[in-house]
Formats: structure tokens, sequence, C-alpha cells
């Protein structure tokens, strides 16, 4: 019963101590809390990712919590953190230049600010040569996930290519068709054989649209129609959060996570039916809407997002679902 009320602290939890691993730590509380809770804290990270007042670190940790959470609930191994240098920003003690002299501890800063300023530009301990690193952006888990679902199916269907599409046929086909082998590898993990992941997978089958991908994909649209709406009536009418979501950085992690949950919720009954015919618009409307340049990585994204959706649509009926979708909508 406080599951929901732990999630909203650990949200908006700041490190105010420079604590090793405290992201990692965060994020592992978080998946957990969808992992355990899945009705009541998923719907409430989801809702709480549309806010304007968090950072986008911090809708970073949201979506990645929901991607780690909902492949647990699918009985999917969760990937290994990533090393500790690439999760933190502050440099090692080791890897700082030594003071040339110790100093009376009145004369010292704390320590994280200490190390901090002898790792600036401008410490006369630093030698002026050395190249000072800038912030990036590491990889996540859930990029790890994406690129492995990635080459999963482009390996699987150009197995399948090899042994059914004439030699002459091959790199045309492999472009705009995707086959059901790379599902079958990919889903056997999270179906396992009879050791009770299948039960658990079953479970999320039937929590993915109500609760993870419903709200989503919902919530986006609601966002996308406001951001329309004020841009219409005035260029700042919805202050500087207005069309945060749409940024490149915080746009591709959205579609990474809308990756991964269509990947765990390709057996749901509403995959078909719902999940694949709703992705598929809202792709269409991001594009549409669009009046600038494609981002690269987001449209590297975007590409994820259909070869999971086809893949699963492919599986099921060949199709014939979302067929009749289009159709029956004009």
């Amino acid at each position: 019963e406080n599951a929901v009320d732990l999630a909203f602290a650990l949200m908006g939890l700041q490190d105010q101590f420079e604590t090793d691993g405290f992201d990692q730590y965060k994020l592992n509380i978080l998946a957990a809390l969808v992992g355990a809770c899945p009705i009541k804290v998923a719907p409430t990270l989801i809702e709480q990712y549309f806010f304007p007042h968090y950072s986008i670190a911090q809708r970073h940790t949201i979506l990645i919590a929901l991607a780690l959470g909902a492949r647990e609930l699918a009985g999917f191994p969760r990937p290994p953190p990533p090393p500790p240098s690439l999760t933190s920003s502050t440099p090692s003690p080791a890897a700082l230049p030594a003071p040339q002299e110790d100093l009376f501890p009145s004369k010292r800063l704390p320590p994280s600010l200490h190390r901090r300023l002898l790792a600036s530009p401008s410490s006369s301990s630093a030698p002026p040569s050395t190249p000072i690193p800038t912030k990036s952006l590491p990889p996540t888990a859930l990029d790890q996930i994406t690129a492995e679902l990635t080459s999963a199916a482009l390996s699987g269907a150009k197995t399948e290519a090899e042994t059914t599409i004439p030699l002459a046929a091959k790199e045309k086909l492999l472009t705009v068709r995707r086959f059901a082998s790379a599902s079958k590898e990919s889903t056997s993990i999270g179906n396992g054989n009879g050791n009770g992941n299948g039960t658990t997978s079953a479970n999320f089958t039937q929590l993915a649209a109500e609760f993870f991908l419903g709200p989503l994909i919902n919530r986006f649209w609601e966002h996308l129609r406001q951001t329309a709406g004020q841009s219409k009536r005035s260029a700042y009418a919805g202050g500087a959060n207005s069309a945060a979501l749409l940024e490149p950085l915080v746009l591709s992690r959205y579609l990474g996570t809308l990756t991964v949950l269509l990947h765990a919720s390709r057996h749901s009954p509403h995959f078909l039916a719902f999940l694949a015919p709703q992705s598929l618009e809202l792709l269409l409307a991001l594009r549409t809407d669009s009046s600038e340049e494609v981002d690269s990585t987001v449209l590297a994204c975007e590409m994820e997002v259909l070869l999971v959706v086809f893949d699963g649509v492919v599986e099921g009926d060949g199709g014939h679902a979302l067929m009749r979708s289009v159709q029956g909508g004009g």
C-alpha cells in the first residue's frame, strides 16, 4: 500500500552527497516497485513523466524503470549494469592529480568539491596540456535492450532469407520484410520451458495494454494536442517545458521504452487489435507534425519501433488484423 508513496519519493530524490552508484540504486528500486506492484506504480510513473517539473535525467530514470520492470514481469533477464565509469560524472580520486602540499582542514573545501576543483581546467595542479573530458550521455540499460532486440531481429531475418528467398531478391526484401523466426528466438527466454516464467509472462500480457502501453501512448497523444494548441495560440503559451518531451534527447528515450514494452507485450490479446495500430498511428503523427529535419537518433528509434511492431504482427496473424483496422479506419 506504500508503493506509490515510495515511488513519488524516489522520483524526486536528489543525490546531495555525491553517493557512489546513487542513480543505479534509485533505478533498481523503481524497477523493483514496477515489478512488484505494476497496477499502481506503472500508471503513476507514466503520469509523472508528463509533468513539467522533472528534469531530463529524472524522466530517463522513469522510462528505464518502466522498461526494466516490464521485462522482469515478462520473464526476461535484466541486462548487466553499466560500468561505474559510465554512470558517474565525477572523476574518481585515483584519477585526480595529488595535491602539492597538505592544507590545514580549515583551508580545505568539502572532499567532493575539493576533488572537483582539482579536476577543473583552472586548477594549478592539473597540467595545462591534459584534456578535460566532456560530459556525454552514457549508454543505459534501455540502449542495451533495444540494440539486442534490433540485432536479433535483423540476424533472424537474414537467416530466414538465406533459406527461403532467391539470391537476387535477398537484399531488397530484407529492407521491407520481417520474419517470425527472430521473434521466436527472442521470446524463448521469456516463455521458458516449464520453469515458471510462462506464468509471469502471461500476467504481463494481461497488464500491458491497460497499465503500461495504453497510458504511455494516450498521455503522449494528449501532450501532442496540448503542444499543438499552445503553438497556435502563442509561442510562449506553454513555457519552456511545453515541447520539452519532443526534444530528440527525450523523445529517443521515450521511443526506446515503447520498443521494449511492445516487444514484451506482443503476445497480449490486445496487441494486434489495439497496441500495434496505436503505436503506428503515433509514429505517423510524429512525422506529420514535424516541420523540421528529423534527428538521426529519433529516426533510428522510430525504425526500432516499426521493426518490433511488424515482427509481432507477422508472427501473430500475418498482418490480417492490422490490414482490417487500416481499411476500417479509412
